[in-house]
């Protein structure tokens, strides 16, 4: 939640304009609801288990500015602002995020979380390590 609640907040009129929002989104009358409602970002990396590095890319509709925390704490207007993309490393990451428009509205808070644990390399050439042991112990003789 935003340090300060908006107009539409403290009159309990949220929902409605959700409802709105979402029955003529697609119509040329979402432009006179556009202000009130905000979309959460879009998030182009599904949440699960990763064995490599990810490149995570936020989207707004309209290009709100998009704020983010990494430690799954709620996104405020004053968390991090995103800029270009986000990149996940090993270990476990909460992501959250949220889109804020001119009039400081801000969007339902989109989530995802991450799991990065680096696969251990095989063997090179394939060979097997109880070989490779056999072949040290033999040499040990």
């Amino acid at each position: 939640m935003l340090g300060k609640q908006n107009y539409y907040e403290k009159a309990g009129v949220t929902e409605a304009l959700v409802e709105l929002y979402n029955k003529y989104k697609d119509t040329q009358a979402a432009d006179a609801v556009a202000k009130y409602y905000v979309e959460a970002p879009a998030v182009s990396v599904e949440s699960g288990e990763y064995t490599t590095d990810l490149e995570v890319k936020l989207t707004s509709d309209y290009g709100y500015d998009i704020y983010y925390t990494v430690d799954g704490s709620e996104p405020t207007s004053n968390s991090a602002l995103y800029k270009n993309k986000l990149e996940i490393t090993e270990g476990t990451t909460k992501l959250q995020c949220i889109a804020v428009n001119q009039y400081n509205i801000a969007s339902s808070v989109a989530s995802a979380e991450y799991k990065v644990e680096y696969k251990a390399p095989d063997a090179p050439g394939g060979v097997k390590l109880d070989m490779i042991a056999d072949i040290f112990n033999f040499a040990k003789m």
